[in-house]
């Protein structure tokens, strides 16, 4: 593991269609220290080989199986204003009464997709592992900004995140994460298969973590600015797949998965949507 010294440096953004362009990634696994303050600010570390097959079967998964909202309305509109790209949400959902969503859900994803959804498990179990290992201290940050404040019911795989999004292909512009509780940190596998490119620049640290095939990257996503480098595709069916956790703020003093449908059940008998 290199560790590299950063720095972090005012940095604005364009407008919500700045993209970064291409340049020279970081493609072993590192650890980024802030010079200020001796803290880890960032880290990508591959899973290494043990895990190859469960990582080719969640490809398989993730190319012939899941289906991706493609517009923005569903699921990229939520996280990132209104950006148009092919994801899906999986893991928990908070409620949003305008969508007619009254208490923490279980997302229809595992449903649709149940093997899926196994897999994803199982490797939140070891990106939260990899995170302990690689960045103690701010992984027990994290752990201290969820623990007793989110029912266990909520937690994916017992690790402290509530929720995650696949996203297919996206070469997403600069921006920041919302809805997530402050200070807590995002998780991020990559799978790629014919394709280089799609790095992660940050560039208030002046740095591009170029996010290999088989890496898990972490950073806090919602205090840091991030976009995707360009891609170049090698063959039609190139894909670059990346697997967010997060831990989302609305699921804050939720109650077991019982209560919250109790819940979601009376407010919407009270807003007329269910007859007794």
């Amino acid at each position: 593991m290199r560790f590299i010294e950063v720095r972090k440096q005012e940095w604005k953004r364009l407008n919500r269609h700045h993209h970064a362009p291409t340049m020279d990634t970081i493609d072993e696994d590192v650890t980024l220290i802030d010079a200020d303050t001796g803290r880890i600010v960032g880290f990508q570390a591959h899973i290494g080989g043990q895990y190859e097959h469960l990582k080719k079967m969640l490809l398989r998964h993730l190319r012939y199986e899941v289906k991706y909202d493609s517009t923005g309305s569903k699921t990229g509109a939520a996280r990132l204003s209104g950006m148009n790209y092919e994801s899906r949400v999986f893991g928990n959902t908070a409620p949003q009464p305008l969508r007619r969503r009254y208490g923490v859900a279980e997302s229809s994803f595992a449903s649709h997709f149940p093997e899926a959804m196994k897999i994803l498990v199982e490797f939140t179990k070891i990106s939260w592992d990899l995170f302990q290992r690689v960045a103690p201290e701010e992984a027990k940050a994290h752990l201290a900004l969820v623990d007793g404040r989110i029912h266990d019911d909520w937690l994916l795989g017992g690790a402290p995140f509530t929720s995650g999004i696949l996203n297919n292909s996206a070469a997403l512009p600069y921006h920041k994460d919302s809805g997530n509780i402050k200070g807590t940190w995002n998780n991020m596998l990559a799978i790629k298969t014919h394709i280089s490119g799609g790095g992660l620049h940050i560039p208030e640290y002046g740095v591009c973590l170029g996010v290999p095939d088989g890496s898990i990257s972490g950073f806090d996503g919602q205090g840091a600015w991030h976009g995707v480098t360009p891609f170049v595709k090698k063959r039609p069916d190139a894909r670059r797949f990346t697997i967010v956790w997060y831990t989302k703020s609305g699921m804050v003093d939720s109650g077991s998965a019982e209560e919250e449908a109790l819940k979601a059940k009376r407010r919407a008998t009270k807003q007329g949507e269910i007859t007794q």
